[in-house]
């Protein structure tokens, strides 16, 4: 609380604070004729001087394990705002590590957890009893199918076995390998010919994406955190109609990681179903949409009335035109114009606009 209280010194205010949350500090000069950078004698005026100290006191940082059996947690304590804190969960024997969480939500499934503190935090390691293992798969693709050409995916597991891998010839090819969960692996790249060829994926072996490298050369670098609780991790995927009377979609909720997921869009009466769109972009036009499932998803279902095409002839001794017609969205259509004796095709045109200049036009 700011009392305003304190000693005066040529007009100077000083003023005191509680001890709890951020203060804000303002010296001002309620002197008119008090200059603090003036010459010893000197009598000029300077108006104001007016300063702000912001002042934050340390913030608390608390994590605990669950159960408390479970692990052993350091970082942990008083940090100053802006710092940055470094958390490590570390399972006891005949436990492994799941993931942090706050207030119920969860914040991160590495072992070590690191963030920019800027208020108290409080958060909760969990473990779950049970030792746990998983296979994972290194996929190495290679574009023209010629192999890699002396370009190699260096894999250091963290415990003095590194390896390097290699596409010898083809396409792809798949090396699988049994880790432990909360291993940290440092991937690295020894550069042939056309590594702009090469890409990998390392994946959990129920399919979902641990890692996707591509734009591979020297200089290449990435450390992995393998925890094998994300591959089954469970993930929200919603769905929504557009327009929503256009029709219905089926199949959103939440399941686990590696689950093989179908969403299903019904038009209603008068519609028909266009595609699925995710972010602006399209990612099918079946309305049954099976993939697997890796992340969370915001997906919405297009559906369209039926659109008419109309078509006519600018003079009718002119000739004939044919194709018209009501459509799906999507659908194709093809016009014809066929001209009469004594008159030649000149173009096709929308409301004034010339389309094209040949007499069979398909519209999408």
């Amino acid at each position: 609380m700011d009392d305003n209280t304190g000693s005066r010194n040529n007009g100077l205010n000083c003023r005191t604070f509680s001890t709890v949350g951020n203060q804000a500090l303002r010296v001002s000069n309620s002197n008119p004729n008090y200059d603090p950078y003036a010459p010893t004698g000197y009598t000029g005026t300077r108006v104001s001087m007016k300063n702000q100290v912001i002042f934050h006191l340390p913030n608390s940082v608390t994590a605990t394990a669950n159960p408390g059996g479970g692990g052993t947690i350091s970082g942990a304590g008083y940090y100053a705002y802006g710092a940055t804190c470094t958390l490590t969960a570390t399972p006891n024997t005949g436990y492994y590590f799941l993931n942090w969480t706050e207030d119920g939500n969860v914040v991160s499934y590495n072992t070590t957890y690191s963030f920019i503190v800027d208020g108290d935090r409080n958060l909760v390691a969990n473990f779950v009893e049970g030792e746990s293992n998983c296979t994972i798969s290194f996929d190495l693709y290679d574009s023209n199918n010629n192999g890699w050409n002396g370009n190699y995916l260096v894999v250091d597991y963290g415990n003095g076995n590194t390896e390097q891998l290699t596409l010898p010839s083809g396409s792809s090819i798949s090396y699988t390998r049994e880790i432990a969960t909360g291993s940290t692996i440092a991937l690295s790249w020894i550069a042939g010919y056309y590594a702009y060829q090469c890409s990998f994926d390392i994946k959990f072996e129920n399919g979902v994406l641990i890692y996707h490298g591509s734009s591979l050369n020297a200089n290449f670098q990435q450390e992995l955190n393998i925890n094998c609780a994300v591959a089954t991790a469970p993930h929200t995927i919603t769905a929504v109609a557009d327009p929503e009377e256009g029709g219905t979609v089926d199949g959103a909720g939440t399941y686990d990681g590696g689950t093989v997921v179908t969403l299903t869009a019904t038009p209603n009466a008068g519609y028909s179903f266009v595609h699925w769109k995710e972010n602006g972009t399209t990612v099918s036009s079946d309305a049954n949409y099976t993939f697997l499932v890796s992340s969370d998803r915001d997906l919405v279902a297009f559906f369209s009335l039926p659109l008419t095409v109309s078509v006519t002839t600018n003079m009718t001794e002119g000739g004939t035109a044919t194709g018209g017609g009501v459509f799906d969205y999507g659908n194709n259509c093809t016009l014809t114009a066929t001209p009469n004796d004594g008159y030649l095709f000149l173009h096709w045109s929308k409301t004034a606009r010339w389309l094209a200049a040949t007499p069979p036009t398909a519209l999408r």
